[in-house]
């Protein structure tokens, strides 16, 4: 690995801590964005169709929400040989709480009891189907889901990811680019079965700490982001004590980068799954 991948790496970790408190763009309602589906009858929550690559094995391919206590999945199954799968992990909610699915707004405020996850492992690339029964607590059955497996040897929708003439490499580097270069030509080619829909920058952020976006065209010349020093993020929360008495804790946290760093938010559409899904890279500016 090349001289500059431990500091790219560590740089790199402290960027992606910043961007987890920005808040995603917004978009149309219209949008789809997740094959998740709520069937509020039964209380299941569930996708309806998946990626997968072949073989490459993961636990955790994809969970499935339930609403009632004691309700459990059972008689999963793939329509083919060359599929694996198993039910993994299983979490529950304590006494009066609640799971908080991985989608945000999916069932929300339902109180999800279960979430079971399912692990998968494909032989070959192709198109595969996954069943399975729901069943309540009185081991009654509830109904049958199917998931559409959509198996391929595409990891990344981003098949290329350059600028100023340096293309971003495998491994840490293949989602930031450290560069020289205060601006530069901007590149990105999609992975076959993605389509790119948009591309946008951020150099600074709002008074929020999120992003600030503007739209640029795939292939133009973008100029780099000069600010390193962002502003204090604050957290407050509710803490109770033994007593019975309640009060408010304020925390935050602000950063100083080494190095000047600008977002590249791509936003692709993704022709088998059917949805809009946004993906960051990161160029940083090596100034000094």
């Amino acid at each position: 690995m090349k001289k500059c991948s431990k500091f790219l790496a560590g740089l790199l970790a402290l960027t992606l801590a910043i961007s987890a408190f920005a808040a995603p763009v917004k978009v149309q309602a219209a949008t789809k964005t997740t094959t998740y589906t709520y069937d509020q009858k039964n209380g299941v929550a569930y996708q309806t169709a998946i990626r997968a690559t072949e073989h490459s094995a993961t636990n955790y391919s994809t969970s499935v929400y339930l609403l009632h206590e004691g309700a459990y999945i059972t008689g999963l199954k793939s329509n083919s040989s060359n599929l694996i799968v198993k039910a993994t992990r299983k979490t529950k909610a304590g006494e009066g709480g609640a799971i908080v699915p991985a989608v945000k707004g999916l069932a929300e405020g339902a109180g999800l009891k279960v979430s079971q996850s399912i692990g998968i492992f494909a032989k070959k690339k192709g198109t595969y189907t996954i069943s399975f029964t729901v069943k309540n607590a009185a081991n009654k059955k509830v109904c049958t889901k199917k998931i559409k497996v959509y198996v391929t040897d595409i990891e990344s929708p981003t098949a290329s990811f350059s600028y100023a003439g340096k293309k971003a490499e495998d491994g840490i580097n293949m989602y930031a680019i450290l560069s020289k270069k205060g601006s530069g030509k901007l590149s990105v080619k999609a992975s076959p079965t993605y389509k790119i829909k948009s591309i946008a920058i951020a150099t600074t952020m709002d008074e929020k700490n999120e992003p600030v976006y503007k739209t640029v065209k795939n292939g133009s010349k973008i100029t780099l982001g000069t600010q390193t020093n962002y502003q204090m993020v604050f957290f407050t929360q509710d803490i109770s004590r033994s007593d019975g008495y309640i009060y408010k804790s304020v925390s935050g946290r602000s950063y100083d980068l080494i190095y000047p760093t600008t977002v590249v938010k791509i936003t692709y559409y993704d022709t088998k799954l059917k949805i809009t899904t946004d993906y960051l890279r990161y160029i940083i500016y090596q100034n000094k």
